[in-house]
């Protein structure tokens, strides 16, 4: 940069350094606070990692068994769902009318 003090970037350069060092404060060093994490939750997550780690095969296959055959919802389909899937399914032209309409006309589209 220029430091002449004519052209703009001389004089935004001397402008920025006298504003800089012209009220220059130093920080307060006051000591930081120090973060001190709970005792209690640290021994949660070591005992948590140990029990991780003695789990046997035989109870981690019965513990999957029992989370992926456990009662799911079933969803009923009534008879006008089920046209509506009906014609999804058969990828009949029509678009959103199927939805929206509840039918669908070959070629036809209309919202």
């Amino acid at each position: 940069m220029f430091t002449d003090g004519v052209s703009l970037p001389g004089l935004s350069e001397k402008i920025m350094y006298q504003t800089c060092f012209k009220n220059l404060r130093y920080p307060n060093k006051v000591p930081a606070i120090v973060f001190s994490f709970p005792i209690k939750r640290m021994i949660g997550y070591k005992s948590q990692d140990a029990e991780a780690k003695h789990m046997f095969l035989k109870g981690f296959r019965y513990k999957k068994l029992l989370e992926f055959n456990s009662d799911k919802p079933v969803y009923s389909i009534d008879k006008e769902e089920k046209e509506i899937c009906g014609k999804m399914k058969a990828n009949i032209a029509g678009g959103p009318s199927i939805i929206f309409n509840r039918y669908a006309k070959r070629n036809e589209t209309k919202i």
